[in-house]
């Protein structure tokens, strides 16, 4: 081979490579899913999302990773956390997943499941203080166990989905544990970070095949969707006025002002250690577009 073939040889594969990676990353952020994908064959709905080898999308306004795919008999969707505010705020008031068959973005006549359901009176047990790294130096370390226990109270709590618009379902709220093939579980990965699993059966939604419908992700938030504290209790003066009142004391800094916020370490004030109290309250959400995919 000549140098001139040599060269142009290397240049190409360059370029290819260089093409490869660009889509890759833009793979990674896409904001909303539009593609259909066809679901994992060995898909459980267990909340560890083992199956799931990457996400569609990386929605900006949400903060969550997300892919929604489906296979012959349900669509499914996968989310992950971006940050320990937002899976907070999904514990403190669920998720929304809207399906309207006609292709509107309107929840008028659509189906919207919403998980986990959240009880107020108990979010205190709920609320994850910031997992601390290792080697984070002049930063006392979270109580891993503190941790451990507000993640299993969360999860333990989610056993619960409302349902609207599914003609079959004539109950508001049904169980985890419900006879119609609707699955949700909540859990936590290694980094403190919340996952999510759906499956909705394809015959409560009405979709036709190659005709795109609109789907609708909303976080809720505290009062976002209807939530109320018991005995009119509010949440005006912040969480840092009762709303988690099992964090200990020597591992977080306790700041009753300030918009109402707990950092993780005494004299800390990073946004990032913050339990982000404005966050919490506003309700995020995007629409999208999807066709079914076909094997």
């Amino acid at each position: 081979m000549t140098p001139l073939k040599v060269t142009i040889t290397i240049t190409v594969s360059i370029l290819l490579l260089a093409a490869i990676n660009l889509s890759a990353q833009e793979q990674k952020t896409t904001n909303v899913q539009e593609a259909a994908i066809w679901a994992p064959d060995n898909i459980k709905v267990d909340g560890k999302l083992n199956e799931w080898n990457d996400f569609q999308a990386l929605n900006k306004a949400t903060q969550v990773y997300y892919t929604l795919a489906n296979d012959g008999k349900n669509l499914y969707l996968a989310i992950r956390s971006v940050n320990l505010n937002t899976a907070n705020k999904i514990v403190a008031g669920g998720i929304n997943l809207t399906i309207n068959a006609t292709g509107k973005k309107s929840d008028k006549d659509a189906v919207v499941i919403t998980f986990p359901t959240s009880n107020l009176g108990s979010l205190r047990n709920q609320i994850a203080p910031a997992v601390r790294q290792a080697g984070d130096a002049g930063r006392q370390q979270i109580d891993t166990e503190l941790v451990a226990a507000v993640h299993k109270a969360a999860i333990d709590a989610a056993k619960e989905i409302k349902v609207r618009g599914i003609k079959e379902i004539t109950d508001t709220v049904i169980s985890v544990y419900n006879e119609y093939g609707v699955k949700a579980v909540i859990n936590y990965n290694t980094k403190g970070n919340l996952t999510y699993e759906l499956a909705i059966p394809l015959k409560y939604l009405q979709l036709q095949d190659g005709v795109p419908f609109a789907y609708n992700l909303k976080l809720n938030g505290i009062g976002g969707n209807n939530n109320s504290m018991p005995g009119g209790a509010t949440f005006s003066s912040g969480l840092a006025n009762g709303a988690v009142t099992d964090i200990d004391r020597n591992a977080t800094n306790y700041s009753a002002g300030g918009g109402g916020a707990f950092t993780s370490a005494v004299g800390g004030t990073r946004p990032s250690d913050m339990i982000d109290l404005q966050t919490m309250m506003n309700p995020t959400d995007f629409w999208g577009k999807y066709t079914l995919a076909k094997k």
